[in-house]
């Protein structure tokens, strides 16, 4: 539960408009870094980007995810900051900590 729990969170991040939007702003930031037509660079980059990152979005599923990683199975069950986690499931729950403390 918590591995899924943890990869849905991902999920809706992964999802929301902002992520594409921070994309975008990254991607035109290093276009004026390079130099040149920042519109064109910005828009060759984008367009081939916004494919691939929508593509791997819909590809993304928490539960087939969690499930290829056997999270969270009996055995490898320790605790971990008042509850049980698995060891696949506490590094998901670090790395969305630090997502979030970043974001």
């Amino acid at each position: 539960k918590a591995c899924r729990d943890g990869l849905e969170i991902v999920d809706l991040i992964l999802k929301s408009k902002d992520i594409i939007d921070l994309v975008h702003i990254a991607v035109k930031e290093i276009c004026m870094s390079i130099g040149g037509d920042v519109d064109t660079c910005a828009a060759i980059i984008d367009g081939t980007l916004d494919p691939i990152i929508n593509n791997l979005i819909a590809l993304f599923d928490p539960a087939s995810l969690c499930k290829q990683a056997g999270a969270c199975p009996a055995l490898q069950n320790t605790k971990w900051e008042g509850g049980i986690f698995c060891d696949a499931c506490k590094d998901g729950v670090l790395e969305l900590q630090n997502i979030a403390e970043y974001s």
